[in-house]
């Protein structure tokens, strides 16, 4: 595809509409299998080349490799067409591209180039905000807001979240070493601690305080918290892989990181 220059914004565009499936009717043969592997075809409405089928030498440069005069097909589907050109005429494959089309991009084809201008003037006033609030910063103490791609803003995320799951770890064990520390201060002053049954959570009074939040509560949430991370970065990915192949290693590590973390998260009670 690269040495007839269709352009990669063509070609994300072709793909968004496709729903990853052939064109052709009845054929759901993937474009791009689940491991990123291209084995579906673009395919020319007409001919790129004057040697080929259905070549109209009327046709620019750019219109010969432009979104309408291109449609994904499984290569078997791509064979049969060319091979019958009497049979799939321009205007066949032009109503079947169409067909196909209207089924997976409704939603998408709703937003007009008004629209998306309006959307890009939006976020630039919205991220220009942003800076002159991170900008005007005198005492050195401003958190800015990091501009990078959101799979990076995932993993910092990730990161985030072993951060304060260490912490709070660390946390309770300071707690549990402060409830050893005051056991001992009591016992020195010849005070009878055993009446308290300290030992046992849920008759001391000084474990049961915050026994709940510390070993139930917090690590629910925790765990809660991480499950709903981990799916939103493979959502991001799934969705961020059909515009561009080069995610799909990160597309399957974030799904084994997920698989991995949900044969171990049960709830705590």
């Amino acid at each position: 595809m690269g040495r007839k220059n269709i352009t990669q914004e063509v070609l994300r565009r072709l793909y968004a509409h496709s729903g990853n499936q052939c064109a052709f009717p009845n054929c759901s043969s993937p474009i791009f299998e689940e491991d990123g592997t291209l084995t579906g075809e673009c395919c020319h409405i007409e001919a790129y080349s004057a040697a080929g089928p259905r070549y109209n030498s009327e046709l620019s440069m750019a219109e010969r490799n432009g979104y309408d005069n291109l449609v994904f097909m499984c290569k078997r589907h791509h064979k049969i067409i060319d091979a019958h050109d009497d049979e799939y005429t321009v205007d066949v494959l032009k109503g079947m591209k169409a067909t196909h089309e209207s089924k997976f991009s409704a939603k998408t084809l709703e937003i007009n180039d008004a629209m998306l201008k309006h959307l890009m003037i939006e976020s630039e006033m919205f991220y220009k905000e942003i800076n002159e609030i991170d900008e005007n910063d005198d005492d050195g103490f401003k958190r800015v807001l990091d501009d990078c791609e959101p799979t990076e803003q995932m993993e910092y995320i990730l990161v985030d979240f072993n951060m304060l799951r260490d912490n709070l770890i660390m946390l309770d064990d300071l707690c549990s070493e402060l409830f050893g520390k005051i056991i001992e201060k009591l016992k020195s002053l010849n005070i009878d601690v055993s009446k308290d049954k300290a030992f046992q959570y849920s008759l001391s009074s000084l474990l049961s305080r915050d026994f709940e939040p510390r070993q139930l509560a917090i690590p629910n949430y925790l765990n809660d918290l991480k499950m709903r991370t981990l799916h939103l970065y493979v959502q991001l990915l799934e969705r961020l892989v059909v515009f561009d192949i080069n995610y799909t290693r990160q597309l399957h590590e974030a799904r084994n990181l997920l698989i991995e973390f949900q044969k171990k998260n049960y709830i705590r009670d």
